[in-house]
């Protein structure tokens, strides 16, 4: 979520609204701030509540099998087009980057 909203402030309000309607962040009255903090509420939400792991490295996971991931990501083609937003294999690749 944090490496779309850094990229396409156009799903600000997407994730503002399940922030409000989903995980109960009340409106700040700033649309991107209300979605990082969503992000952070639900990132909260997996560790303290669901008790899983919200980074690769907690699992043990490095690097080293990072380009094999962004292709297996994308089902061996360049690029995720129906996804929530288009992700590129490069995409995935920094999306786990960001994940360690």
């Amino acid at each position: 979520m944090k490496y779309l909203l850094d990229r396409d402030d156009s799903v600000a309000e997407d994730f503002a609204r399940f922030g409000k309607n989903v995980m109960g962040v009340e409106p700040s009255g700033d649309v991107k701030v209300d979605a990082y903090q969503v992000i952070d509420a639900l990132q909260a939400f997996i560790k303290d509540e669901l008790h899983l792991p919200v980074h690769l490295s907690e699992l043990g996971l490095d690097d080293q099998k990072f380009d094999e991931m962004k292709v297996k990501a994308c089902y061996g083609k360049e690029s995720l087009p129906n996804a929530y937003r288009p992700l590129t294999q490069e995409d995935c690749l920094n999306i786990y980057k960001m994940c360690l």
